[in-house]
């Protein structure tokens, strides 16, 4: 209330509200999200059998919601090889037809910044925290170690 910040939902059909902290889940709100849940999984192992060649059944055998890192992902046959960062790049140029002397710059995506009226809003928030709080601005602090704060006593 202090800060002016209410909660609202809006429903538009059945499950519109079943992520809203505002109430709690029914049987058939938990039903729909395993079911979905399976469906995706599904797909995936699915997708990850055609793109290796594997039956679903070997996918599954090895599977089992397991995530495979470096070899023994490499003795699974879920992965071609193992490598670097510049090996990836190479392949990437390989199988782009780059030649390998053409000059080429990484482009580094970082997070979508949102609409106008998000990015409005929110620096409309942050600044009304930090005029409650009387904070500074927290942008490009960095953390110091403080041995008082990190004592038990």
């Amino acid at each position: 209330d202090k800060l002016g910040v209410r909660q609202e939902d809006a429903t538009r059909g059945e499950y519109m509200r079943a992520w809203s902290p505002a109430r709690r889940w029914t049987l058939a709100d938990q039903a729909a999200a395993d079911s979905s849940i399976h469906r995706t999984y599904e797909r995936f192992v699915a997708q990850v059998a055609d793109g290796r060649r594997m039956s679903v059944d070997e996918v599954r055998e090895v599977a089992q919601g397991r995530v495979w890192l470096g070899e023994d992902a490499l003795a699974h046959r879920l992965i071609d090889q193992l490598g670097t960062f510049e090996d990836a790049l190479a392949e990437a140029r390989r199988r782009g037809g780059v030649p390998q002397a053409e000059r080429t710059r990484l482009f580094e995506q970082g997070a979508p910044r949102g609409s106008w009226l998000e990015r409005a809003v929110g620096r409309a928030v942050r600044e009304r925290f930090e005029s409650f709080t009387r904070l500074p601005a927290l942008e490009g602090m960095q953390a110091r170690e403080a041995p008082e704060l990190l004592s038990d006593d």
